[in-house]
């Protein structure tokens, strides 16, 4: 139902502050939902309180993620249009100091509740490795952690030289990268894919 309105309101809503506060509304409301069809129930096993943690965790995460992820779509369009010419460079300036402030609270909160998550969902370290479920999630760790580490390449190596001095060279180098990033990113989102079809560990 959620998921209707969002198109409803994206193909018929004129361009507004309203109808963009509405969409993320929607869209934060839609990736909270999934929760509940996910492992995100799981810490029932554990008593009502661990329940709800995980409840809460799971979803800040599935939220920052979306938020992660879908930031890196807006930042790459924004990046192509400058390096075609069709955006200018002090916009890109603009998102990008966005960007980084709103990654720093992302990527931090998806680590963070992807640990507390791990940590209902996966008896101790053994179980990464000889259950299914926690070789699934290791997979999937990997990839989060191939995106972190193009990150901080991003913000602390290509994103400077493009506030400084605005090198056409230097945004073409970060949009290549944040290309790649956006590629890993479907890589985890197949990879979460995958976890949600393996039973969770007692």
């Amino acid at each position: 139902m959620v998921l209707a309105v969002l198109i409803v309101v994206q193909a018929l809503g004129k361009p507004s502050a309203l109808r963009d506060g509405t969409l993320l509304a929607l869209a934060a409301a839609f990736a909270a939902s999934l929760v509940g069809v996910g492992h995100g129930m799981t810490g029932a096993g554990h008593g009502p309180e661990v329940a709800r943690i995980h409840m809460a965790a799971d979803i800040v995460h599935l939220l920052c993620a979306m938020t992660w992820i879908g930031a890196l779509f807006c930042l790459g369009r924004l990046l192509r249009g400058v390096v075609t010419g069709k955006e200018t460079l002090d916009l890109a300036r603009l998102a990008l100091r966005r960007f980084s402030l709103i990654g720093y609270w992302a990527v931090a909160l998806v680590l963070i509740t992807g640990c507390i998550n791990a940590l209902v969902m996966v008896p101790g370290p053994a179980s990464l490795i000889r259950s299914d479920y926690g070789r699934a999630l290791m997979v999937k760790l990997a990839f989060v952690l191939v995106m972190v580490a193009i990150a901080i390449v991003n913000r602390v190596t290509l994103t400077p030289p493009i506030m400084a001095a605005g090198n056409p060279a230097g945004v073409d180098r970060l949009w290549r990268s944040v290309m790649l990033e956006q590629g890993v990113s479907a890589l985890v989102l197949a990879s979460v894919a995958w976890l949600g079809t393996v039973h969770p560990m007692p």
